[in-house]
């Protein structure tokens, strides 16, 4: 999953698999290859330069019945 800090208010937030920040982990995309986690990268800094977040980075997860799970 990808995270970072919304802007507006400093909370903390992950990407959905729309592309946009949700602060319920549960909601994030969870990227099962290198290919799809470089992708999450790029949009999250298109988010930064945008002002909308700051700070991304991954991190890893797995989802497990329904939730996501550092």
């Amino acid at each position: 999953v990808i995270t970072a800090n919304r802007l507006r208010d400093g909370l903390a937030v992950f990407m959905t698999h729309a592309g946009s920040w949700s602060d319920r982990i549960d909601d994030a995309v969870v990227a099962l290859e290198p290919e799809a986690a470089a992708a999450l990268e790029l949009r999250a800094k298109a988010d930064e330069k945008a002002t909308l977040v700051t700070g991304s980075y991954l991190v890893d997860a797995e989802r497990r019945n329904g939730h996501v799970w550092l």
